[in-house]
């Protein structure tokens, strides 16, 4: 093994440009889903009343919760996509596209269930007082579900370890 895996990254000037420009827009994308969620918080405690403020961030704080969830689960196949890219990348491909389907599914399914489970959700984080934040956290499920879960799958590609190894 000593022989065979270089010790220290190679520093490729030309390759980390490209993947700078690859990899910017779904980093930029990130970073503003982040603000996004933070500036929803703060444009609702201005435009309404100190009530609906509470039935939101009752409901940003379940979303809270759920939104590390894709991208712990993209973490843990990353080991897959940083082997095949070196060794096959066709496996790569494959592994690319079936993480992006079950990232899919997960979020349309995670929506769901969430929406579903609304009702029980309100009651166990925010009391009996909010029944009608069940509304807003059903409309911010199917949304983050639906938009966020993709969204974690979708930057790999084998210029990720080519530009370090």
């Amino acid at each position: 093994m000593r022989g065979d895996v270089p010790l220290l990254p190679r520093l490729d000037l030309a390759e980390w440009r490209d993947l700078g420009r690859e990899l910017l827009p779904y980093a930029a994308a990130i970073g503003l889903s982040f603000i996004y969620l933070r500036l929803s918080v703060i444009a609702v405690s201005l435009t309404a009343d100190a009530e609906q403020l509470g039935y939101f961030g009752a409901s940003f704080r379940i979303l809270e919760v759920l939104i590390v969830i894709p991208g712990l689960m993209v973490t843990a196949a990353f080991p897959i996509f940083a082997r095949s890219a070196i060794d096959d990348p066709e496996r790569l491909a494959y592994a690319v596209s079936r993480v992006f389907v079950v990232m899919a599914i997960g979020g349309a399914g995670t929506g769901l269930v969430v929406a579903l489970l609304a009702p029980v959700a309100i009651t166990v984080v925010g009391g009996p007082g909010f029944e009608d934040a069940v509304g807003v956290l059903r409309i911010q499920a199917i949304g983050s579900g639906s938009a966020s879960w993709p969204l974690s799958g979708a930057p790999f590609s084998s210029r990720c370890v080519d530009c370090v190894s």
